[in-house]
């Protein structure tokens, strides 16, 4: 018993014991059901990803974002955020020389508008000869981030779930 304001209070007389602890065992299962949910749900939120492009193949691993709802705008293409590592490595000389090629680079080259919760701007965006997600191939366009300081939480790039 408990003394509270000058009277004597109970706390818990009217709940039997047995009903405390089967309530805590279900509190238990429930989170250990939540967690094993949870984690199951991180595994699904990467993909696998290989981009082939004049001869050179790459394969990476993505980390897929909901939030990324970038899109190329003349072919309403869905817009991969690769890092400029693998960029690189894909494209040894840059973007650059896409645009002041030959015609056929030329038009494999995007303008992309972007806003993000930092402000807005434009990036450049490349659309590949293939783009393998998960095996299965897919119709998207490239583009380095806007931020240098993009944070890819250890793959190689961020994908939209449209292309899972």
């Amino acid at each position: 018993k408990i003394y509270i304001n000058g009277r004597t209070e109970a706390l818990y007389s009217d709940i039997p014991f047995w009903v405390i602890i089967v309530i805590a065992v279900c509190a238990a299962l429930v989170t250990l059901l939540w967690n094993r949910l949870a984690e199951r749900r991180m595994r699904s939120s990467r993909a696998s990803v290989t981009v082939i492009d004049r001869g050179n193949e790459i394969s990476f691993d993505a980390l897929c974002d909901s939030g990324n709802m970038l899109v190329e705008p003349i072919g309403n293409l869905p817009v991969i955020i690769i890092s400029p590592e693998i960029l690189e490595k894909l494209l040894p000389e840059g973007i650059e020389p896409l645009i002041y090629g030959s015609t056929s680079d030329m038009l494999r080259v995007r303008v992309l508008p972007y806003s993000t919760v930092s402000g807005s701007g434009m990036t450049y965006g490349y659309l590949p000869d293939r783009i393998l997600v998960g095996g299965v191939e897919k119709r998207a366009c490239l583009c380095a981030p806007p931020d240098p300081d993009t944070d890819f939480g250890s793959c190689g790039a961020i994908i939209p779930t449209s292309l899972l």
